[in-house]
């Protein structure tokens, strides 16, 4: 079943501005944190990155007084993010994002009974076409999504029945049909969970998940076992990789379609890299607990980046490398951070992350200053315009500000708040040569901390303002 839901789009949030954090690690010396979504909860993030090098981010949205569940999506499109509820429902659970080129498609489940599987994608007119494309009376859990060479969404999904059977299913689009075949069957006692995806450039896909006994029969031990499983051409095929006792995995193909695998044994964070014969195993951060959550990406040169929850220390921490050597960072410890990361890499190989906070609740976003994207500027470049001064700072009534810009284009200049909700567009006051001075009144800002971005349509800078009263 299909049918189209109206976009509802809001410029909001700066362009990915200086937030939180200014980190100095190794070559990895400039990161910033945005917040895209506060003061609610939020759930299942994942975050893509498009051609120009720009961030896309979908997100399961709870409203705390209806308890109404929203699947939400933000991009970045060069100058600001652009929000849209996608649809609202009471039992929405899990959702995930692919692209093709720079199109989402955004896949969720409704979590009673019928549980059913939809697709979102955009219907070029300014809305969503959504498409129901599973429905089923027995229980299931939507696990993971990509998409293949030709833009066709791949997804895996587990389900169970009253016989206590269960199945973990291969769903995909062959042209306008959608095929559906079992990769495992479990029975009593026996289960799989933190399954993830990912696929080779040619479409065949890769798992990785942990394997369950859990000794209901009494005649076995119980157990858990990580397994690799991929599709060989006519049948599918898994590969016990040893017992484990982890709550996340994350699977990634390097440059010749060899899987890696990221997840915890006991509290640690490891790491299984296939060389096309034998697996190897390492370990990437000793020194730090990784209980529940951990995503990996693969750069071009093979340099594995992991994002991952410090448990004993409720942090979001960062390691890139390979083998035994392996460069680790904290990258936000402000609140309980870093639960549910999903990480992505521009074509440069520069990190973008997106992760909870659940302190004040609130999505935010840490990525690696200097990137630039694949095909055009990337987020954090502000350009020969430059933002020269700020007075009053922290401010009360009333400032004034000055740009310097060597463009001779007209400046706006523009205030988020910490939502990345645009509350001001200001008009200059007098423009002399390269400089252009604003004089704005900001008394009936509410007191907080603003970002006020200057643009003049081609470069950008970005200031912190903070009101006091």
């Amino acid at each position: 079943m299909a049918r189209t839901i109206a976009i509802i789009l809001l410029t909001a949030g700066p362009v990915l501005s200086q937030g939180a954090g200014w980190y100095m690690n190794g070559s990895r010396d400039c990161w910033n944190i945005d917040t895209i979504d506060t003061g609610i909860l939020q759930t299942d993030p994942t975050i893509r990155i498009d051609l120009q090098g720009y961030p896309h981010v979908a997100w399961m949205r709870t409203d705390a007084s209806t308890q109404i569940r929203s699947v939400e999506y933000a991009n970045f499109d060069g100058f600001c993010w652009r929000y849209s509820t996608i649809e609202s429902y009471d039992d929405f659970e899990y959702c995930f994002l692919a692209l093709d080129g720079n199109d989402p498609l955004i896949v969720y489940q409704t979590g009673s009974h019928p549980y059913t599987l939809s697709l979102a994608t955009p219907d070029g007119g300014g809305g969503w076409q959504i498409e129901d494309f599973l429905t089923d009376t027995d229980w299931g859990k939507l696990y993971d999504l990509e998409t293949d060479s030709y833009g066709n969404a791949h997804v895996i999904y587990y389900k169970g029945n009253a016989m206590a059977e269960k199945d973990l299913h291969h769903i995909y689009q062959n042209g306008s049909y959608w095929e559906n075949e079992i990769v495992w069957w479990f029975g009593d006692g026996a289960l799989c969970t933190a399954v993830s995806l990912a696929l080779s450039s040619s479409g065949v896909p890769h798992l990785a998940q942990y394997n369950i006994w859990t000794g209901w029969e009494g005649n076995q031990d119980p157990y858990i076992r990580l397994y690799h499983t991929t599709y060989t051409g006519s049948s599918w095929t898994g590969t016990n990789l040893g017992d484990s006792d982890g709550d996340d995995t994350d699977i990634a193909l390097d440059g010749s379609g060899l899987p890696r695998i990221v997840y915890q044994s006991l509290n640690d964070l490891m790491i299984q890299t296939y060389n096309g014969s034998t697996w190897e195993s390492d370990q990437i951060d000793p020194a730090h607990e990784a209980r529940y959550y951990c995503a990996l990406a693969v750069d071009a040169a093979g340099v594995n980046h992991v994002a991952y929850h410090d448990s004993q220390n409720d942090d979001l921490r960062y390691a890139w490398g390979s083998g035994s050597s392996w460069n680790t960072m904290t990258l936000d410890s402000l609140g309980v951070v870093g639960t549910q990361p999903d990480i992505a890499l521009d074509g440069n190989g520069n990190p973008f992350i997106v992760y909870n906070e659940e302190t004040i609740g609130q999505l935010r976003l840490a990525w690696y200053g200097d990137s630039t994207g694949t095909g055009g500027q990337g987020p954090e470049s502000p350009g020969p315009l430059t933002i020269t001064g700020v007075s009053p700072n922290p401010a009360d009534r009333s400032i004034s500000l000055t740009v310097a810009s060597a463009s001779g284009m007209p400046v706006g200049l523009y205030f988020f708040d910490v939502a990345g909700r645009l509350v001001r567009e200001c008009l200059p006051e007098s423009r002399e040569g390269w400089s252009t001075l604003f004089e704005e009144d900001v008394s009936d800002l509410p007191p907080g901390v603003y970002s006020v971005l200057a643009f003049d349509g081609t470069d950008r800078d970005i200031a912190r303002l903070t009101i006091l009263r």
